[in-house]
């Protein structure tokens, strides 16, 4: 029975595919001609040499084009891994509220995350904009955490770490940065996805040996 209805499903995506790109050929019928022309999943036609292509713009330009003070830091962990953090340390309006919040991005992703939706959506440019100073890390093995004091990237010991080392050593050396950097001694986090991972098998150690002053995970 359930192949019978994966078949129907199939069969039946397969027709209604069809209509959307040609409405006037047979349910059935090829789709396109073209090698080089593809449907997107609202049935628009787009040819794959001229889809365009957007240029890679790192996070600290990418705030610094809004108008916001962008600053670059680098944390060397306990076992070695070089991460990169980005930070807004105010707002447009210059005005600080005296707290200092961390953003944690999820799984594959990076500290672009909080800012790529603009100033008006963006988390870390709303939470400047109201005083915050916004700090946006990045886990070991992303984009702009791809360094080590003795290990290559290219070398498959560089990848021989988990959620669980990510716990233990990039989140509490990156909050004992950030609170050395601001003289602060706690501080928010906001967190989601990948970083409750992080959080689960070592939640005792990092709520007992750092400051935190609340955990948000969405």
């Amino acid at each position: 029975m359930v192949s019978k209805i994966l078949l129907i499903f199939v069969l039946t995506y397969a027709a209604v595919q069809s209509q959307i790109n040609n409405p006037e050929e047979e349910v059935g019928g090829v789709i396109g001609t073209t090698p080089e022309l593809v449907t997107d999943i609202f049935g628009n036609v787009l040819d794959i040499n001229n889809i365009p292509t957007v240029p890679f713009v790192p996070v600290p330009q990418l705030i610094s084009n809004e108008g916001y003070p962008s600053e670059n830091h680098y944390v060397t962990t306990t076992d070695g891994y070089i991460l990169n953090l980005h930070r807004i340390p105010r707002g447009k309006n210059g005005t600080s509220n005296g707290k200092v919040v961390l953003l944690q991005h999820g799984l594959l992703l990076a500290s672009s995350d909080w800012v790529l939706l603009g100033p008006k959506n963006g988390l870390a440019y709303i939470l400047a904009d109201e005083g915050y100073d916004v700090w946006l890390p990045n886990s070991r093995g992303n984009r702009y955490s791809r360094n080590h004091t003795t290990l290559s990237p290219e070398s498959s010991a560089f990848w021989q770490f988990s959620f669980n080392e990510m716990g233990r050593f990039d989140i509490p050396n990156t909050i004992d940065y950030i609170l050395a950097q601001t003289q602060q001694t706690s501080l928010f986090h906001i967190g989601h996805s990948q970083d409750l991972q992080k959080w689960v098998p070592n939640v005792e150690y990092l709520c007992s040996k750092r400051k935190i002053a609340f955990v948000i995970k969405c």
